[in-house]
């Protein structure tokens, strides 16, 4: 199915869309080995969350092809430096007419945290401008175009819970590891590169895999008490050493009653998942005089939810 059935080829009319850029957390992080390109191989689970951006979209027709971004944060690159931006120079070059692009970020998702905002930003720009403009891109070429802006961008092409393997972009849908859960994320003003993070695992170069399998672990129905012990985060040894902080918030978050409580990502963002929203609120409120903290459900939005909306304007 093409992801533009509902847009004829005409750009007569200005045509806008407003959509949901939800942030991801990681469930479980382990780092297989260093390639001989430079980058690593990974295994992780990726679970999207309801904390999000939003995105808004315009476009019409232009004597020239031209892009335009906004955001309500004071020094966020609008120019080819912002994913979106490179998303949706990605798309124009399939469109058989120059249009004018808007693109109006507001920004909820903390920058720089490991929760996602900038690949998530880019994969619903990949998206929405798909389902405006006059051009027909399959689920497997809408992947291929995000893939080439980064590792965690396809994911969000598709959304909800999925096994990240290769360096994040082979990806495999599987069933949802947290239904009713509640997600506390609490995202102190620390920046961690993520190209400091792999420098100091001193990862060295290796052709043999660890016997790693996620997936296998959450097929076995193991309870959330148990994933304490045995999903781990491998970026915690070293992030924590730096920045001691952020180990201090994982214990009281669990000292604050959360089943599970991890980095993710690199950081510097930690959240809890707890059971019950009267403990997850109990959670919020012991961070949140200290830190920007979050609620959050896990959910699910992608192409497919996309489908089912019809552009306006």
């Amino acid at each position: 199915m093409r992801t533009n059935h509902s847009v004829d080829d005409s750009l007569a009319a200005e045509k806008q869309l407003v959509l949901p850029s939800y942030a991801k957390i990681n469930l479980g992080l382990r780092v297989i080995g260093r390639r001989e390109d430079g980058y690593h191989d990974i295994q992780t689970v990726f679970q999207q969350i309801s904390l999000h951006d939003t995105v808004r979209l315009r476009v019409r027709e232009s004597p020239g092809t031209r892009i335009d971004i906004t955001a309500d944060v004071p020094g966020l690159p609008t120019d080819h430096r912002n994913l979106a931006y490179r998303a949706a120079e990605r798309i124009l070059a399939r469109c058989p007419r120059p249009v004018h692009v808007e693109i109006a970020l507001q920004k909820r998702i903390p920058m720089g945290a490991g929760l996602g905002g900038g690949s998530s930003n880019a994969a619903v720009v990949l998206l929405g401008l798909a389902h405006l403009l006059p051009i027909s891109l399959s689920p497997d070429e809408l992947q291929a175009l995000a893939v080439g802006l980064g590792a965690d961008v396809p994911f969000f092409i598709v959304g909800g819970t999925a096994l990240a393997e290769g360096i994040g972009e082979r990806l495999q849908a599987i069933a949802p590891v947290l239904s009713n859960q509640w997600i506390v994320v609490v995202a102190p003003p620390i920046h961690i590169a993520t190209k400091w993070a792999y420098a100091n695992l001193k990862i060295p170069l290796t052709t043999v895999k660890k016997k790693i399998n996620l997936h296998r672990f959450f097929l076995s129905g193991d309870e959330q008490v148990h994933w304490r012990l045995e999903l781990i985060n491998d970026f915690e040894r070293v992030v924590f050493r730096a920045f001691p902080q952020l180990r201090e918030i994982k214990e009281m978050l669990y000292e604050k009653g959360a089943v599970y409580a991890s980095l993710t990502g690199s950081g510097s963002a930690v959240y809890g998942i707890y059971h019950k929203e009267v403990d997850a609120l109990a959670g919020v409120a012991c961070f949140q005089q200290h830190y920007p903290t979050y609620l959050a459900r896990p959910v699910r939005w992608g192409i497919r939810e996309l489908g089912s909306l019809s552009s306006n304007g």
